[in-house]
């Protein structure tokens, strides 16, 4: 298989000058569409051989120009086939044949590139020694003496000879490559049913487990209290006695064990020592000493004084947790023949003190129906149907409206409401934090409905009015029992909820049947009085008093004034229980009265987050003291996000891209996609002349590194703002290589290297606003940890990059989590992300890990304490309040297009790589240059075509260019630190200056130079691959008397 893409350049420039360029520019004009797309503007035919040949090597991965080049090269390796297997024929042999073959073919001037394409694994002396027997074949030419022909002869033989040496050194070599491929199958094959036996345990751990969570089901049903205290032991086990009669001992056979309350099977792991946390066995001291009987022990594992591998283990029985088993009858349908079995035909000895019988009932639940005869139907308004000098009002409702309520029991003396929970309905399966939100939102806004009428609210606090909540089941029932001091009653039942809109007969189609007969008056009363009984007080504390005023809507809102976190702050010892809902068979449509839950729940979410709660065996949720503490620091961290977000963030630009409609919008305004030559000219020249400045105060030396740099930093910001979307609409079709667009950028050079003014002249192109981003010591706070802080800032920005300046040492510590984790961009679907630029003077090498998540650029630039700050300062100043943004609306501009058609393709194509990636980095690079010469205006050195993989990746040289150098400079500055092993090249640097050398070395240079840091407490060393090491640094060392005269030397 011929795959050109893994040529070099100069391979490839090899092969284009053997070619017909004019059949090139030919293949260009057949595919204008994708050539149009690598040169835009541009004729084919126009191309100058120079230019065609460069458009080939820097474009060879495109699928147009690769098809074209694999076909010419395929038919240049057929010919010379043909060509070789006719001389066999003729009689000579395979290596003859290709001896004369190849001066006549295209490969004469480079041997290797043949044997390269044709995927030939020959050793490179072979590959030598042809290359060597054809620079001997053209003497044939040129000399006709006789000795010259016998001396070629002889030189023909020899060459052949040692083409046969090397052809049964091939065969020794392939021999062994049997040997090792038999191997390598037969441990293949133990690899194989290792994965079986794996998988199998695998299917194991989940069957026990399927099993462990079906018993925790059942264990909601267990009457067993769980009485866990202080335990100062190591470990607690659930363990079975085996009684071991011929050493008269007793053992204990771990089973599980209970951690935090939690039940965890145990697993023996036969590869690590049977001691300690991996022990099965525990020796038994107390407990129940029958065989086979089950309890729990308290366990301590301590290394043993004569040897520190094993362990000396205590025992002791604990009597706290009381175990219940489980014995569940399958065939039984009912207690009766559950009680039938254990009377009879159960033959089971207990190993618990308790146990638990469970059968699979399959009776359904019956409900009350009420048999009732038609007296007549009324014509009037349904309120009327509350006249009549009723004194006691009881109501059971679903959903409920305070006005209307208040304004029903002002009639009343007393008044009970239970709310059929319609909260809780709306929780059904929702996770535990999230019912819990709903819970202590609903709560809240009972209370803060109740304390919006004072009157109703003080009625509340003195007891005339009594509202409560069930906590067990959702009661979906309207029913109204009116009771007069003369001992008439009613009962209405209608479908009508307690609200205003229920009851008026122009909102809602209702019925309103009622009954006056006393008798069922009682009947309902008792289901009455059997709900209020499972329900408790919602309006915990309205805390109104006569001259307090009603509670304003627009008031903050604060989690201390509700209701139950008000009550459980009451008492430092005493918990609030609140009921959790099991998942009803039967769900129910909810409609909201109340739009002010939307704004307690989210804020309810947010605060509840790790406050890991949990419930208990009966189904209640236990909220502690300690839970609301956190519960509010929470609200508090919460807070402050938001006010500091608001508040810091708001003169930070937006920009959003309607990628439908082709435009662009900062804030509200739209951009002009179109801007005139005139002001695009002005920002070319202020941004050349930007570049030039640094020539006056960086040495010649690095001031071409320092302008590409600052060009790369550049270019990956303006292309930035479409980084996310791709990420995104990548996830959706799961396009792998999509996710290594960048989200973070890290710059670091030393003090006043200039990084700052071209990170703001960036922002101020791309925004035509100036913008200064954040000081590290402005994010977090005490509650808000800076990483929490700029996570913030990522959801809330959009597309325009955020600059954070000054980034001390502890940058990772404070966002190396999120750098690891970029995918949230994706997971939130946050197509406008914007990137991440950090700015530092103490980062020069962070870890690869950190490196091949963002993008790292470093300045090996100072001021000089010889210019005058000040001046430089203000002329930076100049330049970016100057510069517009006429440049960067026409990059859009041209940008826009390619991003749209990309976009497409991920979208529709069908056939599309996992691993496909657009050329961001290239395309925007190549259009920054179109544009300055397209305005009359020379491209600079410092800017060229750019490409991830070449200019920004990890593994690109440009990222550990800087320590190739450095170590340069100190070979040729002082050897002596240099020792040259056969193998290796250690250096070694003074301890104060070298530790921090030594890990920029081994965190940038590419792996291959095995970069290894050697401890030593008198210096600093770090060990290389020599061979590799000289690779790179494209010299050798000096070994032997030539190394010692030139230590001597320097």
């Amino acid at each position: 298989m011929i795959v050109l893409t893994s040529l070099t350049k100069e391979e490839i420039k090899y092969l284009c000058k053997q070619i017909d360029l004019s059949e090139i520019r030919k293949c260009f004009e057949q595919n204008s569409k994708e050539f149009a797309h690598i040169r835009p503007g541009f004729r084919a035919a126009k191309l100058s051989d120079k230019d065609t040949i460069t458009l080939v090597i820097n474009n060879i991965e495109k699928p147009f120009i690769n098809r074209f080049m694999t076909e010419v090269v395929r038919k240049w390796l057929r010919e010379i086939n043909v060509y070789s297997k006719k001389l066999e024929d003729e009689g000579l042999s395979k290596n003859e044949a290709l001896l004369k073959t190849i001066p006549i073919s295209v490969f004469n001037e480079n041997v290797d590139l043949y044997f390269k394409l044709t995927n030939d694994t020959r050793s490179k002396d072979y590959i030598k020694l042809f290359k060597d027997v054809l620079l001997i074949q053209p003497k044939v030419k040129f000399s006709n003496t006789t000795n010259a022909i016998s001396e070629i002869k002889e030189e023909l033989v020899k060459a052949n000879n040692r083409i046969n040496e090397l052809e049964e050194v091939i065969r020794e070599k392939e021999q062994t490559l049997t040997a090792v491929e038999t191997k390598y199958n037969a441990t293949n094959d133990e690899i194989v049913q290792l994965q079986a036996e794996l998988e199998s345990k695998d299917k194991n751990i989940t069957a026990i487990q399927s099993e462990l969570d079906h018993y925790r089901d059942l264990a909601n049903y267990a009457d067993d209290e769980e009485n866990i205290v202080e335990n100062k032991f190591q470990h607690i086990s659930i363990g079975q006695v085996k009684q071991d009669h011929f050493a008269e001992k007793r053992w204990i056979n771990r089973i599980a064990d209970i951690v935090n309350g939690e039940i965890r099977i145990f697993m023996f792991d036969p590869n690590k020592p049977k001691y300690f946390e991996n022990r099965k066995s525990l020796f038994w001291k107390n407990g129940p000493d029958v065989d086979s009987a089950i309890g729990v022990w308290n366990w301590n594992a301590l290394p043993n004084i004569s040897n520190q591998d094993t362990d000396f283990v205590v025992t002791d029985y604990n009597k706290d947790i009381h175990l219940t088993e489980v014995v569940e009858f399958e065939n039984c349908k009912n207690l009766t023949e559950v009680a039938e079995v254990i009377k009879e035909k159960f033959p089971h000895t207990f190993t618990c003190e308790k146990i638990l019988f469970v059968c699979a009932g399959t009776d359904r639940f019956k409900a009350r129906c009420y048999s009732m005869n038609f007296k007549e139907m009324l014509f009037q308004d349904p309120l009327d149907l509350f006249e009549g000098e009723y004194t006691d009002l009881k109501v059971i409702t679903f959903s409920f409206d305070f006005n209307f309520a208040a304004r029903l029991s002002s009639k009343f003396k007393t008044v009970d409401i239970v709310v059929g929970a319609e909260f809780l309905s709306e929780k059904i399966n929702k996770s535990l934090t999230e019912q819990m939100a709903y819970i202590l939102a609903s709560a809240h806004n009972v209370k803060r409905l109740a304390c919006n009428n004072q009157e109703f609210a003080k009625r509340v606090i003195e007891g005339e009015v009594n509202i409560k909540c069930p906590k067990f089941l959702c009661d979906h029932r309207k029913i109204y029992l009116l009771k007069a001091d003369d001992g008439r009653t009613r009962v209405i039942f209608p479908s009508a909820n307690l609200s205003g809109s229920a009851w008026n007969v122009n909102h809602h189609i209702e019925d309103y049947p009622f009954c006056d007969d006393n008798e069922f008056y009682e009947m309902v009363l008792q289901d009455f009085k059997t709900i209020q009984s499972l329900s408790s007080s919602v309006v915990l504390d309205a805390n109104v008093q006569e001259d307090t005023a009603v509670m304003n809507e627009n008031d903050p809102v604060s989690l201390k004034e509700n209701p139950i976190i008000e009550e459980a702050t009451k008492y430092v010892d005493t918990a609030i229980v609140v009921q959790k809902v099991d998942n009803p068979e039967t769900k129910l449509t909810i409609v909201n009265y109340n739009k002010d839950m939307e704004e307690f729940e989210p804020l309810y979410k947010e605060c509840l987050k790790n406050t890991r709660l949990k419930e208990n065996k009966d189904g209640y949720v236990v909220i502690t003291a300690k839970t609301i503490n956190k519960i509010l620091v929470n609200e508090e961290t919460c807070r402050l996000k938001k006010v500091t977000v608001e508040q810091i963030s708001e003169g930070y630009p937006r920009m959003n891209i309607d990628y439908g409609a082709h435009k662009v919008f900062i804030g509200n305004e739209e951009l002009d996609l179109s801007p005139s030559d005139d002001e695009v000219k002005t920002d070319i020249s202020l941004l050349l002349g930007a570049f030039e400045n640094y020539k006056s105060f960086v040495p010649v030396r690095n001031i071409l590194p320092a302008q590409h740099n600052h060009f790369k930093l550049l270019n990956a910001m303006f292309s930035s703002v479409f980084n996310a979307i791709f990420r995104c609409r990548a996830k959706v079709k799961k396009i792998e290589g999509l996710s290594a667009l960048p989200l973070y950028m890290l710059l670091n050079s030393k003090a006043d290297g200039g990084k700052t003014f071209m990170v703001r002249l960036g922002l101020k192109m791309m925004t035509g606003k100036e913008v200064n981003g954040y000081k590290y010591e402005q994010l977090g706070t005490k509650t808000v940890s800076k990483g929490d802080h700029l996570a913030a800032y990522q959801e809330s920005h959009q597309c325009i990059p955020i600059f954070v300046d000054e980034v001390d040492k502890y940058f990772v510590s404070s966002f190396g989590k999120m750098i690891k984790s970029p995918q949230s961009c994706e997971e939130h679907m946050r197509e406008n992300q914007p990137l991440v630029i950090f700015a530092s003077n103490d980062n020069p090498s962070p870890k690869k890990e950190l490196r091949k998540r963002m993008i790292f650029l470093t300045y090996n630039i100072k001021f000089p304490s010889k210019q005058i700050r000040r001046e430089y300062e203000t002329l930076g100043g100049h330049i970016i309040h100057r510069m517009g943004n006429a440049f960067y609306r026409k990059y859009l501009s041209m940008m826009l297009p390619y991003v749209i058609d990309e976009l497409d393709k991920i979208d529709t194509s069908k056939d599309l790589s996992d691993t496909y990636s657009p050329e961001l980095m290239k395309r925007s690079s190549e259009i920054i240059l179109d544009i300055i010469r397209q305005y009359g205006y020379e491209v600079p050195k410092y800017m060229k075509v750019l490409s991830w993989d070449e200019d920004y990746g990890d593994n690109s040289r440009p990222t550990y260019e800087e320590a190739l150098d450095e170590i340069k400079d100190l070979y040729r500055s002082n050897r002596k630190m240099f020792k040259v092993e056969e193998k290796f090249v250690i250096i070694c640097l003074d301890k104060n200056i070298g530790e921090k050398l030594c890990t920029k070395w081994a965190n940038s240079l590419p792996n291959e130079l095995c970069a290894t840091i050697i401890p030593d407490t008198n210096c600093a060393k770090i060990r290389f691959d020599r061979m590799e090491l000289e690779y790179f640094l494209g010299f050798k060392f000096d070994t032997g008397l030539r190394a010692k005269i030139k230590n001597l030397l320097s």
